[in-house]
């Protein structure tokens, strides 16, 4: 079976990461020696490098700037195995940063979009003619460049697999075509619709809301140690949590859930056995420390399912 190709069109960035043991009040000077480094990010990359690792033959489309963030951002997506001739280089705008304080109350996050904020319709046209078995979409990019991106693919047959992440609360997502699976998190559930899915009953009320709002034929929520939930319009199904181990690191268990989940659909065409995937393939991913890293491969995500029975 040839490797399923999957368009990836999203924000690739350079992060910086502090580590500081305090962030400083306006105005404070301080002295810290908790750690900086530049890392690869950005949401459509993360699930780039999951496809990749999952076996898939990955597409990452999107824009870096012509500067040095975005030339180690291209070399690093190239050795990772990812199909890297829709990344477009613009020569105005920098390659997009985000920045990431740490301290011991939690994170705090400023983007700065840049060139990922400027892919266009001419560069959709250019990607939807490499003919994709699927279009994956995140939201780290303007809305408008994911609804074109959307109606090209629907206009070509192209089934549509959306992570809803970060939730997007201003915009109109009733005017996407229909999508195969839309995909947020408890939070971005909450976001979207005010309600919480911390049970069966608040989950279907929040699947519900969630199909009032974008034509979907799968809500798909990831819930993390509790598994997931799907609504298929007039059905609900719970898939538990699995084990892998004691939890390290959270990063990138998202890119690893719905990438994975995402190519076992198109393999399988059953959302229940895609989402068991999904959910070993995070399960797996939280008990490594880093990023990219931590994700882990279909060898891997099957020899878990069937070492523990998960899915069986």
């Amino acid at each position: 079976m040839s490797a399923k190709r999957i368009l990836i069109i999203g924000r690739m960035s350079m992060s910086l990461i502090m580590n500081m043991y305090k962030v400083p009040d306006l105005g404070e000077t301080l002295v810290d020696d908790g750690g900086v480094a530049y890392v690869p990010g950005g949401e459509g990359a993360g699930s780039a490098m999951a496809f990749a690792k999952l076996g898939a033959d990955p597409i990452l489309a999107g824009k870096i700037g012509a500067d040095a963030h975005g030339q180690r951002l291209y070399k690093f997506y190239k050795d990772a195995g990812i199909n890297t001739s829709m990344i477009k280089v613009d020569r105005e705008e920098p390659t997009a940063l985000s920045v990431t304080m740490r301290d011991a109350s939690g994170e705090r996050t400023l983007l700065y979009p840049g060139a990922s904020a400027k892919y266009t319709p001419e560069n959709i046209a250019e990607a939807m003619s490499l003919a994709p078995d699927a279009l994956y979409l995140g939201f780290g990019i303007p809305f408008n460049i994911v609804l074109l991106a959307a109606r090209a693919a629907s206009s070509r047959g192209i089934p549509i697999f959306v992570d809803a992440s970060p939730a997007l609360t201003d915009q109109p997502l009733d005017t996407l075509p229909e999508v195969e699976i839309f995909s947020p998190n408890d939070d971005e559930t909450f976001a979207y619709t005010g309600i919480m899915p911390q049970s069966v009953d608040s989950s279907l009320r929040a699947a519900l809301a969630l199909r009032k709002k974008v034509k979907a034929k799968y809500i798909v929520i990831k819930q993390g140690e509790r598994g997931a939930f799907i609504y298929d319009g007039k059905k609900y199904f719970l898939i538990g949590s699995a084990k892998a181990g004691k939890t390290v690191d959270t990063t990138c268990a998202g890119d690893a859930f719905t990438a994975a989940m995402t190519l076992e659909y198109l393999r399988c065409g059953d959302i229940r056995t895609a989402v068991r995937f999904g959910v070993a393939a995070g399960a797996i991913t939280v008990t490594k420390e880093g990023t990219f890293g931590s994700i882990p491969t279909d060898k891997e995500i099957r020899d878990f399912m069937l070492n523990t029975g998960f899915g069986y």
